[in-house]
């Protein structure tokens, strides 16, 4: 499969949607969305990026609507269990496209999986952006990496605590 296909394949539909208000809120958002992927691709944790309720979402498993509070509190312990089960982690920004009410983000990350296995793989989020603010986020990866890293997430104490909290 060619590199970048997921941009590549929804390339025509944000070019359809047109371009958004200057009212809206899109392009000030939009671009925090870019500076936070420049500086650490992934999900931002700036709350003041998202709605009070934000509907999260991956391509290996349902999305579902949660307060942005809730939201952040689960990203960020993931992220952070992620930076332990990927050793040698590297990232980086390979595109950004926004246009009508999507913004998607495409990365590049490699590093060196626990059983010592070296990967290199791309993702996509998909940001959906409504009165100024991110109301649903939705993370394209390796859905292989994705069930080995869920794994690996049953056994962090960090992740569990988060998500058992109310």
């Amino acid at each position: 499969m060619k590199a970048g296909w997921m941009i590549a394949a929804l390339a025509p539909t944000l070019m359809q949607t047109g371009p958004a208000t200057a009212d809206d809120g899109f392009a000030a958002v939009a671009a925090k969305i870019r500076a936070a992927e420049e500086q650490a691709p992934g999900i931002p944790m700036d709350r003041s990026l998202y709605a009070d309720t934000v509907t999260y979402g991956h391509n290996i498993g349902p999305a579902r609507a949660q307060s942005a509070d809730t939201l952040l509190a689960h990203i960020g312990p993931e992220q952070e269990s992620f930076s332990r089960f990927v050793t040698g982690r590297k990232m980086r920004l390979l595109r950004f496209v926004a246009s009508g009410d999507t913004a998607v983000a495409e990365n590049e990350m490699s590093g060196t999986l626990p059983d010592k296995t070296s990967f290199v793989t791309r993702t996509a989020v998909f940001f959906t952006i409504e009165n100024g603010r991110v109301t649903r986020m939705e993370l394209w990866a390796d859905p292989i990496l994705g069930r080995k890293f869920e794994a690996y997430m049953e056994r962090d104490p960090a992740v569990m605590a988060a998500r058992n909290a109310k």
